[in-house]
């Protein structure tokens, strides 16, 4: 009766135990019931077998299974489904568990596998897409429903799912109450409303009855399908009579020595000895029942210890007489007993009981032997005796070791005086997991290939990237259940964390397992019945910490108007219940996350006020890596806000008092992000070696984590880099990587990103000298103007960023308003590109500058509905180039008298749109430059004074007044000013701004040069701004002032 000696079982039987009977005892009428049940209706039908632990639920499924798979007529679960593990514990997971049950050879569900596939490429590859990945698992679960129901109508299909009591944790109360029940997946409805839809399907449910509560939403859900519930109780004296000759006819059948030695135990037993321990053990009834469990461990008793305890001695009758405080003081001597006498005669398998007492979630012989003390002979001399006592089992499906239920409480109470061993078995464990985390991490990181789409992954690395993924996941969980168990609030820490790893990832199933597991623990422990906590830990603070990160899932899942409406209730009418009795730090919390969904809807004055407040009661986060954390996103989300509005320095400043709290908690998808956002902030302020550095460490932590999403927009962010820096060559290539993997995950918003980069990077290298002299300037307009409309369309039909839409469409009209530059050969054209013949006969000039326009005027409507002033003037000020190269005569130096009305009213928005940033006692003197804030809009206004000072200096070349070059000095002071007090570096618009001026200027004689110097010192002077940067630059170009003299020509 060893675990070897069961062949023929492990297909039904997903456990196996010694000194267990395969033979079911006392069991003819619930098997008859569950018989007639299948047999008698057409509808669907589900019985509820209720009862305590370890009275026999299990065996009787397994029973029922093997009894019904003997009948031709019925399709049978090849094994029970245990609802307790890990990959049963959502939606998904227990329906691939009943796929894998129902149809062992994956013949039976194709459509059901070829959706799941599908929706675990996209989990994969691009886990940020919520909206799709929903829709994919709902086709997945409907694929399993129809097939399942096919299956039904050809024979009536039996399934078996054991401890149903874990139904419970998947309710949750808390986010019915935020109103975001919908995104918690339950089992219950959903195993209910299969029910109701499928005819001839029967499941057998087992589990603890518990509250009640269950049974009563089972009978309530279960509308068209039929529902019975039975109550199991123990067995009589006559059935614990048949139990024990069950157990001694299949030891006599065994030829192992473990075997016989129980068998020899055995048979010697006084004549009313079962009688008699049937009346000590059993419950009170009426009538009388004991619960099998109660009989192992009396067997496990006997064989091991070689006689019979002193309280199983009496006579019949007087166990007969017992009291039912007798008889529960006699189970409870019963259990201590099997453990001490485990202690005495099987050390040191000892050890390895109370290890599994600690382990619920089972271990097999590799972890154990990691965990134990033993050494390796002792080891396997334990495990060995291990396996041969009846309360342990072994799962066959992984190997992994469990005791019986009852057993771990019984473990639970007898091991007081091994407290101190029990805590060091958790901190080896906890470094166990943290170690085959980061391997399954590596092993992903291996797997992973970048610019791998769906079309490109074979089946087999898919299969083995999500069994590695989901056995990621379940590392995690478990990481986190021994932790709390070890100390509550210390693992409430790695919850916190893991929890803050899953929203980063995507990884919604994580969320939910983690959850779940939360919600155990509370009911474990009655946290939420403990005023004073448990080991520190406040059930308060689990409630807010919970509502909070529903702010973040609804903002993952692109839900931001969810999102800000919860924060916001959250902040209101919410408040004194869910997140003031937590403390300042769920206050931090609520304000970080609420000031980054404030950002999204443009709300930036409210959003910077909640992050500084949160950042401030954070600081400083001491040694508690909640807090840390905590202040990490806080700084994080400020960086996002700044950057939003163009504060670069801010955005720069908040990200860089990020990264180290993101190092330093090892939460490398968080490091990823902020290290891809402080390398972009970096490139925009010319810091471009800095920049490069940190995306190239951005773009490796993502290519470990192994989806290729993230891994996109590295490349892409890369791209935007390259172009900051004028290496266009280099970011066409980078554009292109980065938009060759988003169409292969055919992913939208992806595209749109690097769609518009790749837009620009071409446009850009348009006129290189290689492309001029190999004429390809025209073809690589045309590919711009197809990737900016491209763009466009994305983020006009499919997904909705004004933001993204603006960048897109200012492009486009950048790209229309270079190619009328090259039509209407500038002056700074080059000859090559003026000879190029045009690709189609629509780019005319009037379609080229009516299509600018159009493009312009829309990404200006768009920016002002979202109250985007930055990018407002950037769509206007680019409209002026475009008026500029269309309408200005170059020979009069001024505008066509056709264009003087565009240009006036254009010029004029520009300049009220200014005063209303910028109030007229702001005007951009010194003063106000020195205290300006050093954003995007200075950069703005350096733009427009220098696409001003262009003019004036054209109008001074032509007709040489003097008014003319006062006005050129007067804005090209105002805009190296601008630019200077930006950044100290040198950014992308003042370089292209000096190439400019640089090639207006050059062509001056040397009284043109001393007029020059003279009106540039006389607005210095009107202006305080002594030693500007534009003085600088005339020094550098063309020499100090003293070196130009006027000379009579």
């Amino acid at each position: 009766m060893s675990q070897q000696n069961h062949p023929d079982r492990p297909f039904l039987d997903p456990y196996v135990a010694a000194r267990i009977t395969s033979e079911l005892i006392g069991r003819n009428r619930e098997i008859e019931r569950i018989l007639q049940a299948v047999g008698e209706t057409e509808a669907s039908q589900l019985l509820y077998i209720s009862g305590e632990g370890g009275i026999g639920k299990t065996r009787l499924l397994i029973h029922a299974l093997e009894v019904l798979s003997q009948n031709p007529r019925l399709h049978v679960a090849a094994q029970l489904v245990d609802l307790y593990h890990v990959e049963t514990s959502t939606v998904e997971g227990l329906v691939a568990e009943v796929v894998r049950v129902l149809d062992p050879n994956e013949e039976l569900f194709p459509d059901y596998l070829a959706q799941r596939r599908r929706y675990d490429e996209v989990r994969l590859q691009r886990p940020s897409e919520a909206t799709e990945i929903a829709q994919l698992r709902s086709a997945t679960l409907e694929a399993f429903q129809r097939e399942l129901r096919t299956l039904a109508q050809a024979k009536p299909v039996v399934l078996a799912l054991d401890t149903a009591e874990k139904l419970a944790l998947q309710k949750n109360p808390l986010a019915d109450l935020l109103g975001v029940g919908e995104s918690e997946a339950d089992i219950v409805q959903q195993l209910c409303a299969q029910l109701n839809a499928t005819p001839r399907l029967f499941v057998l449910l087992a589990g603890r009855p518990g509250d009640g509560s269950l049974a009563a939403e089972l009978q309530r859900l279960l509308s068209s399908a039929g529902y019975q519930r039975v109550n199991l109780s123990g067995l009589n004296e006559d059935e614990a009579l048949a139990y024990f000759e069950a157990v001694k006819s299949e030891l006599q059948q065994s030829t192992v020595e473990s075997d016989r030695l129980a068998l020899r135990r055995l048979q010697p037993l006084p004549p009313d000895f079962v009688r008699t321990l049937f009346y000590a053990l059993c419950d009170e009834g009426p009538p009388p029942t004991v619960r099998p469990i109660l009989l192992a461990l009396a067997i496990d008793h006997l064989v091991v210890a070689g006689e019979i305890l002193p309280e199983f001695r009496q006579s019949l009758s007087s166990a007969q007489t017992l009291t039912p405080a007798q008889r529960a003081a006699n189970r409870d001597k019963l259990g201590a007993s099997v453990i001490q006498i485990v202690a005495e005669r099987l050390a040191p398998a000892d050890q390895l009981v109370r290890y599994l007492g600690w382990l619920r979630k089972g271990a097999d012989s590799a972890m154990l032997a990691r965990l134990s003390t033993l050494s390796l002979d002792d080891f396997a001399a334990a495990w060995s005796r291990l396996q041969q006592l009846s309360f342990v089992k072994r799962r066959l499906r992984d190997d992994r070791l469990f005791l019986h239920d009852e057993l771990y409480h019984i473990v639970e109470r007898h091991s007081q005086a091994y407290e101190s061993e029990r805590d060091r078995l958790y901190t080896r464990l906890a470094t166990l997991y943290e170690g085959d985390i980061e391997h399954i991490r590596e092993q992903i990181d291996a797997l992973h290939v970048p610019l791998a789409g769906p079309d490109q992954v074979g089946a087999s690395n898919l299969a083995e990237l999500v069994r590695l993924r989901g056995e990621l996941r379940a590392l995690k969980v478990e990481y986190v259940f021994y932790r709390l168990r070890q100390h509550a609030q210390r693992g409430f820490r790695a919850f916190f964390r893991i929890s803050e790893e899953a929203v980063a990832e995507h990884d919604e199933e994580l969320g939910a397992l983690l959850r779940a597991e939360m919600r155990a623990f509370v009911e474990e422990s009655a946290l939420d019945q403990k005023p004073e906590g448990v080991q520190g830990l406040q059930h308060a603070v689990v409630v807010a910490d919970e509502a909070v990160r529903w702010i973040e899932w609804l903002h993952d899942g692109g839900k931001n108007d969810e999102a800000v409406a919860l924060a916001r209730r959250l902040q209101g009418e919410l408040f004194a219940g869910l997140i003031e009795p937590a403390g300042p730090l769920a206050v931090a919390e609520l304000n970080s996350w609420r000031g980054l969904v404030e950002a999204e809807i443009g709300a930036y004055a409210v959003a910077e006020q909640l992050l500084e407040q949160a950042i401030a009661s954070l600081t400083p986060p001491g040694k508690d890596a909640r807090q840390v954390a905590m202040l990490a996103r806080a700084y994080n989300n400020l960086g996002y806000t700044f950057s939003n509005i163009g504060r670069r320095h801010r955005a720069i400043e908040a990200y860089t008092q990020a990264l180290p709290l993101w190092r330093a908690l090892k939460m490398e998808s968080e490091q990823a992000n902020t290290l891809n956002n402080l390398a972009f902030e970096l490139a925009q302020i010319g810091d471009y070696d800095k920049a490069h550095a940190f995306i190239r460490d951005a773009l490796r932590l993502r290519e470990k984590a192994g989806p290729d999403e993230p891994v996109g927009y590295s490349l892409n962010t890369m791209a935007e880099i390259s172009i900051q820096a004028f290496a266009s060559e280099v970011a066409v290539q980078q554009a292109e990587r980065a938009l060759a993997l988003f169409r292969n995950l055919r992913y939208a918003r992806g595209m749109g990103f690097s769609l518009r980069a790749l837009a620009e990077a071409k446009r850009r290298v348009s006129i290189s000298p290689t492309n001029v002299q190999t004429r390809q300037t025209v073809r690589l307009l045309a590919e711009a103007e197809a990737h900016a409309k491209e763009a466009c369309a994305i983020f006009t039909h499919q997904v909705n960023e004004p933001v993204r839409r603006v960048w897109a469409l200012i492009e486009l009209g950048c790209v229309y308003r270079d190619w009328l530059r090259w039509r209407q050969a500038g002056a700074d054209v080059p000859i090559a590109v003026i000879g190029q013949e045009e690709a189609t006969a629509e780019h005319s000039a009037e379609a080229l500058f009516a299509d600018g326009v159009a493009a312009f005027q829309e990404a200006e409507k768009v920016a002002a509905e979202i109250h985007q002033f930055t990018h407002r003037l950037d769509a206007l000020i680019n409209h002026a180039w475009l008026l500029y190269y269309y309408y200005f005569d170059t020979r009069q130096v001024e505008f066509r008298e056709s264009g003087h009305t565009q240009v006036t009213t254009l010029f004029g928005a520009i300049d009220a749109l200014f005063e209303e940033i910028y109030s007229p006692q702001q005007a951009p003197l010194a003063g106000w430059l020195q205290q300006a804030p050093r954003d995007d809009l200075l950069v703005r206004q350096g733009d427009w004074e220098a696409f001003q000072g262009e003019l004036a200096l054209a109008r001074f070349c032509l007709n040489k007044e003097e008014t003319a070059l006062q006005a050129a000095a007067g804005h090209l002071l105002l805009s190296y000013a601008c630019y200077q007090r930006f950044s100290d570096r040198m950014i992308r618009q003042a370089r292209r701004a000096r190439t400019r001026i640089y090639n207006a200027i050059k062509g001056f004689g040397p009284n043109e040069m001393v007029q020059l110097y003279k009106c540039v010192e006389a607005a210095e002077q009107q202006h305080g701004l002594t030693g500007s940067e534009f003085s600088r630059f005339l020094a550098e170009q063309f020499g100090p002032k003293e070196s130009h003299v006027a000379l009579e020509l």
